[in-house]
């Protein structure tokens, strides 16, 4: 599930790479600036359009009500949804909130990811290591899923075993502890934060779009005649790619 964040970010970067690299074609052709300004425009206006239609058919069919539910959480802070989860668990369970985790009967540590984004493979390193000397057994809540490095690293791991729960996992968790919210639960923030939407714009599944921004523009400035603005944009673009690959702000934030 990709927020609405997410997906403006998307659309943003889609547009700016197709209008420097349809400037960069038209401007082979032409030399009349107005033509190749209105041409590249509506070239990255048809393929932003096509590009977000198709990705919109890309995604599963979902059960809406899992939408809806996910939704809620989403735009929480986490101490609620891990506050719900435990009281959820509590109807049918033994729990004991231990701030990081919730403690399921004694042996089943449950920890709850209920943001964008699927679980990285850091991500399970700091989970066994919080999980490791309390629980048999460790399941991680999330939205969108764990990654194929995440998997790998969970199945080599010692006991606790670590299990990853997707958004519809998580659902029918909920249901079958008979939590579902009868009601829509109010939220308690409507619109995301600065530093939420900055850490969207940097996080480690954006590097390959700004390296490929970084690439098509460091193409385009050759057949410019004045390259110099698009080599400044593939610099920044460059960099973004870099911050994000190697996640520079949550690992500063870590080790803070």
């Amino acid at each position: 599930m990709k927020s609405i964040i997410a997906g403006i970010i998307d659309n943003v970067l889609t547009f700016l790479t197709a209008t420097f690299f349809s400037i960069a074609v038209a401007g082979y052709f032409s030399n009349d600036f107005k033509v190749i300004l209105v041409s590249a425009l509506t070239c990255a206006v048809c393929i932003t359009a096509l590009t977000d239609m198709f990705r919109e058919k890309r995604k599963p069919l979902e059960n809406p009500r899992i939408k809806e539910v996910l939704t809620q959480f989403i735009y929480n802070d986490e101490k609620f949804a891990s506050d719900y989860i435990c009281a959820a668990l509590e109807k049918k369970y033994t729990v004991e909130n231990k701030g990081k985790f919730i403690l399921v009967n004694g042996v089943t540590a449950v920890f709850v990811r209920l943001k964008p984004g699927r679980i990285s493979a850091k991500d399970i390193a700091y989970i066994y290591g919080d999980a490791r000397a309390h629980a048999k057994k460790t399941v991680v809540l999330s939205v969108d899923g764990a990654d194929s490095d995440c998997l790998a690293v969970a199945e080599v791991l010692p006991d606790p075993k670590i299990f990853v729960f997707d958004g519809k996992k998580t659902f029918e968790l909920l249901e079958f502890l008979d939590a579902l919210p009868e009601t829509e639960i109010t939220l308690k923030r409507n619109r995301p934060t600065a530093s939420q939407f900055f850490r969207a714009c940097i996080s480690p599944q954006r590097a390959r779009r700004y390296f490929f921004v970084s690439l098509v523009l460091l193409l385009s400035s050759f057949f410019m005649p004045q390259s110099i603005y698009y080599i400044i944009t593939a610099s920044v673009c460059m960099i973004l790619g870099i911050i994000s690959k190697i996640n520079l702000v949550e690992r500063l934030k870590k080790s803070g």
